[in-house]
């Protein structure tokens, strides 16, 4: 079964799987979070359960040989991937990534369902990823039988993926068809080299090799993993997290709300000065069409009015400057398109650009004044998928 634990951030989910682990010790666990877990908070509050990581280690070359690894006296280092097999193989306890894990293979899914694996994921995956396909490498692959096509859905096909894996070219083709579906979403038309566009989406057999799955997010409904669930028909259950005197566990009612949320009006400051956002009024201003037209985006302009913005919250442009021990410029966030971070990112700004698409950031909860350069607009072609 597929539960979601949809709740505001600080309410307990993490803590809640983690009292989940502990009362059920006989249970196999995966847990997977977007980054790694630098404080190693499941390793030290699941002691019990001895949480493993995947590594990169050596291995002697009898056990996998690749020509692209680095050969030394008879050892190679396997990837973390490998390392993950093997761990499953074990039965171990693992936390890792997202995407070390949706690179599971057969082989994974096998060990999922053979050890009766429990799934727990902090955070939603990313279910469908859009990314140009060279037309020629399809041809490629469909000429040589590796591939089969229903529809615009590409498919490895029986013993495809072994031989893409064999061509250092396609290889990753071969890894990906093992655990993803490719649907042809637009072709290019013209031009020398002509190119589709494809969108990955996971395989839900990973999901299904579970004995169960909990999801760990917030507003569920306004995620990709949700329309994933909905095209693939995946049947979940919502449940949520309550506190009693032992701490937060999951409950099916989820009435619990924690005390901070009372304050967040009177902690949370949205500037409305007109000057300063004046430049943000055209209705798609400060998307990526917007700066990529030299006529509408100023950058001197907008640098003026990030330092105007950062010197009235009381945090100073210029040198760092040391209060209390601290360098007092990293109370600073600032976020935007990558391409054009550059452009924008003057007066101590550079060093505190994160992607507006950041997950798990605790490590900046110092940082009280965010400067906000997105206008975010679906991607047409996703929309259109």
């Amino acid at each position: 079964m597929i539960y979601v634990c949809d709740a505001i951030t600080g309410v307990g989910k993490t803590s809640s799987a983690i009292r989940f682990m502990n009362e059920h010790p006989e249970g196999r666990y995966i847990y997977i979070a977007p980054f790694l877990d630098r404080d190693g908070r499941i390793h030290k509050e699941c002691p019990e359960l001895n949480f493993v990581e995947p590594e990169v280690h050596p291995v002697k070359l009898e056990i996998i040989a690749d020509d692209n690894d680095e050969i030394s006296d008879g050892y190679r280092n396997c990837t973390k991937y490998e390392d993950f097999i093997r761990l499953l193989r074990l039965g171990a306890n693992i936390s890792s990534t997202h995407q070390l894990f949706t690179r599971y293979t057969d082989e994974a899914c096998n060990l999922f369902h053979e050890y009766g694996y429990t799934l727990i994921i902090d955070e939603c995956l990313d279910t469908f990823i859009m990314e140009r396909i060279s037309s020629g490498d399809l041809e490629i692959m469909l000429s040589a039988g590796a591939i089969e096509l229903a529809g615009d859905t590409i498919v490895a096909a029986p013993g495809g993926s072994q031989m893409l894996y064999n061509s250092r070219a396609l290889r990753e083709y071969g890894l990906r068809l093992q655990n993803h579906q490719l649907h042809i979403v637009k072709h290019s038309s013209g031009g020398d080299r002509p190119v589709s566009y494809g969108m990955w989406s996971l395989n839900k057999r990973a999901l299904d090799s579970f004995k169960d799955v909990y999801l760990l997010t917030y507003r569920f409904e306004t995620t990709d993993m949700a329309y994933y669930f909905a095209i693939e028909n995946v049947d979940y259950q919502f449940i949520g997290v309550d506190c009693d005197d032992n701490g937060f566990h999951f409950s099916a009612a989820g009435g619990y709300i924690p005390a901070y949320t009372s304050k967040l009006p009177e902690r949370i400051h949205i500037i409305e000065n007109d000057r300063l956002n004046d430049i943000g009024d055209e209705w798609n201003a400060l998307n990526v069409s917007w700066y990529k037209d030299a006529s509408r985006f100023d950058p001197g302009l907008l640098n003026n009015n990030l330092r105007t913005f950062t010197e009235r919250r009381g945090v100073p442009n210029g040198p760092p400057l040391q209060k209390d021990g601290l360098d007092a410029t990293t109370r600073r966030l600032l976020t935007t398109y990558k391409s054009w971070r550059s452009k924008i990112t003057q007066w101590q700004w550079k060093g505190v650009w994160v992607p507006y698409t950041q997950k798990g950031i605790n490590s900046m909860r110092n940082r009280d004044v965010l400067a906000w350069l997105v206008n975010l607009y679906q991607n047409g072609t996703k929309r259109s998928f």
